[in-house]
């Protein structure tokens, strides 16, 4: 069954993309102790954090009932729109930032034709963590939808379709009505 092996391999996948992106937010988190952590931090650690426990727990009851297929399709709608609410959340933070900042001094030309540099590079921790949460958060999205449609398709090609046989009026005279 190919739509099955696909949706747990996306989901699998799905889980170790969620991983990062919590642990690298938990930092953020840990660094404001003892006071509140901003929401745009807050909201896409928790949503990756139980985003994680979902995909988790349907990935190991995945094939237990047959009913689940469809649930599971709905529920990652859900998750694939709060998601899409913890980009939003983090994109003004990361959007206009800029994480590389490049020290450099003068060209030179040498008989290759290739221009080499010297300078010095200086990347910000923080920065590169927050972008990278939220590539990873937009991956997640993708990941879900796709999860989704694979999750209806499995549930469309093994769904139970109950036809309610239909009785001709030939045999209901001869039934005595």
């Amino acid at each position: 069954m190919f739509p099955g092996f696909l949706f747990i391999a996306v989901r699998i996948f799905e889980i170790i993309s969620l991983i990062p992106i919590w642990g690298m937010l938990a930092w953020f988190v840990d660094l404001y102790q003892p006071a509140t952590p901003p929401d745009y931090i807050l909201y896409p650690f928790i949503v990756a954090l139980l985003a994680t426990i979902w995909a988790i727990i349907t990935l190991l009851m995945y094939r237990r009932m047959g009913w689940t297929p469809i649930y599971i399709a709905i529920v990652d709608l859900c998750w694939f729109g709060i998601l899409i609410g913890g980009v939003v959340v983090l994109a003004p933070w990361v959007r206009r930032t800029d994480c590389v900042q490049w020290q450099g001094q003068s060209a030179v030309l040498n008989a290759a034709g290739m221009s080499v540099t010297s300078g010095d590079v200086t990347v910000a921790k923080q920065c590169m963590m927050l972008k990278s949460s939220w590539g990873l958060a937009i991956l997640n999205i993708i990941l879900f939808f796709a999860s989704a449609v694979l999750a209806w398709e499995v549930w469309h090609r093994t769904g139970v379709v109950v036809v309610r046989p239909r009785r001709s009026r030939s045999s209901r005279r001869n039934n005595g009505w």
